[in-house]
């Protein structure tokens, strides 16, 4: 093991204990975030998650959830209306490319 994952397993072991203790710092900030998504299980058993299925995994569902939440904020937002009616589908419009 080289030195720098000697001191992030120490970092990531300590804030694992202040963690128990209901104490804000970086990693119960990435334990909301990963529940939020119904992730927490990965903080938990990190020694038992593939990181390279986890890393696809996740990346699809927050896609996911902004795609829905997107959709969402269109229906039911009435400045919209027009927009509605012309864009159907959540794509890069390739007219963006010439606006830089």
């Amino acid at each position: 093991m080289t030195w720098y994952n000697v001191i992030l397993q120490a970092v990531f072991t300590g804030s694992m204990q202040t963690l128990q203790f209901n104490k804000t710092n970086w990693l119960s900030c990435v334990k909301n975030f990963l529940a939020r998504y119904g992730f927490y299980q990965v903080l938990l058993n990190y020694h038992a998650i593939s990181a390279n299925v986890f890393i696809y995994t996740f990346r699809d569902i927050l896609l996911d959830n902004y795609v829905q939440e997107r959709n969402n904020n269109v229906v039911c937002n009435n400045v919209f209306i027009l927009y509605k009616e012309l864009k159907l589908s959540f794509e890069f419009e390739p007219y963006l490319d010439n606006l830089v």
